[in-house]
């Protein structure tokens, strides 16, 4: 449950800041795996590596787009 509870939080913090689902899906990927690994599920992080190669190797367009700055958002914003 922690990490679970780690990954959402990473995940709706990083949306609420830049409004791009797929950058808080990257996000989440990297901040669980961290974290998995620091609570004491270090033995699950060959697993998880190979888990969170795929999901970026999934993004890997709207990667692209993230790096050219068009990548698009939710258009919550109040500007």
């Amino acid at each position: 449950p922690g990490v679970g509870q780690i990954a959402m939080a990473a995940w709706i913090f990083t949306f609420f800041v830049f409004q791009i689902s797929s950058l808080s899906a990257l996000v989440s990927t990297v901040v669980t795996i961290a974290a998995a690994y620091l609570i004491g599920f270090a033995h699950l992080t060959p697993l998880m590596l190979v888990m969170g190669a795929l999901i970026f190797w999934k993004h890997r367009e709207n990667i692209q787009r993230l790096w050219r700055g068009e990548e698009p958002t939710t258009g919550w914003s109040k500007k």
